[in-house]
């Protein structure tokens, strides 16, 4: 699934100075935001794949916004975050969705195809934003980064009490957050805590 967007935006900050002292060079930073249409808004859906998806398309196109802003090299960017935030219809589950896909990534690889989005369907909305084609062949160590960088945020959201567990996939290989011991006993925990509100 596609992500529909309503507007686009991109804000740069330059700090010149600090405490009344000068900061040279000045530090830049800048935030890439979208505003999308939430397919699920208002209705309960089991399978958040699509926004998953949805997040991996938004974090390429947001990335590239904020690269394009600072003028920079990719690789000398100094730190990076990322943040959802959902309207009143939607939950908590649909930003943590776009949020730990995003995350399973390995920026710049070479073995992960990326062409304009509109040599795929020309008549497609993201005109000639690249887009991932294809994914080559991938050591166990890069599957393993990647799927743990998607990890940390898993867990981060997890430990925020903002997701219950999540399901990773690469090439092959899948990551469970929280690890499957530790989900047998969210489960039980979960089965208890219900058997006892309908005792």
């Amino acid at each position: 699934m596609k992500a529909k967007i309503r507007k686009i935006a991109t804000f740069l900050e330059e700090t010149h100075s600090e405490m009344g002292r000068a900061v040279t060079p000045p530090t830049r930073r800048t935030a890439a935001v979208a505003v999308i249409e939430n397919p699920f808004a208002g209705k309960y859906v089991e399978d958040l794949s699509d926004l998953m998806q949805i997040g991996e398309e938004l974090g390429e196109l947001l990335t590239q916004r904020a690269v394009a802003a600072l003028d920079i090299d990719p690789t000398t960017a100094e730190s990076y975050g990322k943040a959802a935030a959902v309207g009143e219809n939607g939950e908590l589950e649909h930003a943590a969705a776009t949020i730990i896909a995003n995350a399973v990534d390995l920026p710049g690889h070479p073995a992960i195809t990326r062409v304009p989005a509109c040599s795929l369907a020309p008549d497609n909305d993201l005109g000639s934003r690249l887009v991932t084609q294809a994914v080559g062949d991938l050591t166990q160590d890069e599957i393993a980064t990647a799927l743990e960088a998607g990890s940390r945020t898993a867990r981060e959201l997890l430990n925020d009490d903002l997701i219950r567990s999540a399901a990773l996939h690469l090439s092959g290989e899948t990551r469970i957050v929280p690890e499957r011991t530790q989900l047998a006993a969210v489960v039980s925990q979960i089965q208890e805590s219900r058997s006892f509100l309908h005792a």
